[in-house]
Parts: C-alpha cells; sequence; structure tokens
C-alpha cells in the first residue's frame, strides 16, 4: 500500500524561497529552505518548529519550484542576471 505524502504533510507551504533572508515567508527574518528544509510546522507563529521524521516515513519524490520566491526583497535576477547572487541561485551542481 502507497503512503499519501500529503497525508503525512498536511498541505504544503508556498511562497518560501530558496535562500534564508530573501523571499516572501514570515519577513522580516525571511526564513527559507536553508533553515526549513528538514522541518514540519516550521512557522514560528504557530509554535516551535519541528524535524521532519524520515524514519517514519521518507517520501520518494520532493517537488521544489527553485527561484521562484527568492527576488524579494531585491530582485536581483531582473537587476543583473550576472550577479554574484543570481549566478549562485542559477548554479546547478555537475
Amino acid at each position: 500500500m502507497q503512503k499519501n505524502a500529503r497525508r503525512y504533510l498536511r498541505g504544503e507551504q508556498g511562497g518560501i524561497a530558496l535562500m534564508d533572508h530573501t523571499g516572501w515567508f514570515y519577513e522580516p527574518e525571511a526564513i527559507g529552505m536553508e533553515t526549513a528544509w528538514n522541518k514540519i510546522h516550521y512557522n514560528p507563529i504557530f509554535g516551535e518548529a519541528k524535524e521532519w521524521d524520515f524514519a517514519g516515513y521518507t517520501p520518494q519524490v520532493v517537488v521544489v519550484a527553485i527561484g521562484q520566491n527568492d527576488n524579494h526583497p531585491d530582485d536581483y535576477m531582473k537587476e543583473d542576471y550576472h550577479s554574484e547572487k543570481s549566478i549562485n541561485l542559477r548554479f546547478v551542481p555537475e
């Protein structure tokens, strides 16, 4: 029997950036996936963050739209596509 990850996650978090201190999520601190990647219930408004129990369930697929929410407060991709921040966001290891 397949387990349903959405049932375990109880939805998803939209609007979180890849990097901390960028994006729209939980401003002005702007928590990113650097901090939240292994957490569930990680919004400080709702209490202490809890780590995901990978022993209890490990998803086979995780979908992340990288870079979609990182352009705040500065749209550095638009301002300078070749800047260090822009290159760092586009970098894909081989």
